[in-house]
């Protein structure tokens, strides 16, 4: 009698990540571990360009968030086809637990997709003021700029000239509280160039001085009293 035939090791593994992503889309998320240890890939890709933890983040499964993230899921990984991260999808679909645990995660808050939008964007596009806080927390660039040059400010600021919009003041409130936090961003980066400028100055004269220049020479006396 034949011995029975062995699936070769690399095709099992890609059964493995086919069940790993189905488990997912289905939210079965009890045996994730499980398909992982037994091969499935952490970095393979779905049909859009998706790693299993995009999927997850899509899917607003926190939990398998944080399943994946122990496993050792790499959290910046970049979508292929939007250049989204799954911090994007987590804001994108407003979803604050999933958000919270990948910002725990120490992801990136301002990597752009390919429309140059950052997390912040996507939470002020949606209207989440409590993501665009949570986010403005941990440290996102409220002054960074997409494609066109509109810092996420513009964007909650253009949702809110609809008047017929239902979320109107809800935008109106984010345009505001982003316009306030850009013109205090912008002040500390003049702040710290104006500092950065006198060091610079000082360190010159310090290094002329220590050449042999001595500035009194050059100092022009006052005007004699008559």
């Amino acid at each position: 009698m034949p011995a029975p035939r062995k699936t070769p090791r690399s095709a099992f593994n890609k059964t493995m990540t086919r069940e790993l992503f189905r488990a997912l889309e289905s939210s079965e998320h009890e045996n994730l571990t499980a398909l992982v240890d037994a091969g499935a890939d952490l970095s393979a890709r779905d049909s859009d360009g998706r790693t299993p933890l995009m999927v997850a983040a899509d899917n607003r499964s926190d939990d398998a968030v944080k399943i994946l993230l122990q496993l050792g899921a790499d959290i910046n990984a970049v979508s292929t086809q939007e250049k989204m991260t799954a911090l994007h999808y987590a804001a994108k679909n407003s979803d604050t637990d999933t958000l919270k645990e990948l910002i725990a995660g120490k992801a990136d808050l301002n990597i752009k997709d390919i429309k140059g939008l950052t997390p912040l964007h996507h939470a002020a596009i949606e209207g989440d003021d409590d993501n665009v806080d949570l986010l403005v927390a941990a440290g996102a660039d409220v002054l960074a700029k997409d494609n066109l040059g509109r810092t996420a400010a513009k964007h909650a600021d253009k949702k809110a000239a609809d008047e017929n919009h239902f979320m109107a003041e809800r935008y109106h409130k984010i345009a505001l509280n982003l316009s306030l936090r850009e013109v205090a961003a912008q002040r500390e980066i003049e702040r710290k160039a104006a500092e950065d400028a006198e060091r610079k100055a000082v360190e010159k004269d310090l290094d002329r001085i220590s050449n042999g220049f001595d500035p009194d020479r050059f100092k022009l006396k006052p005007p004699r009293k008559k």
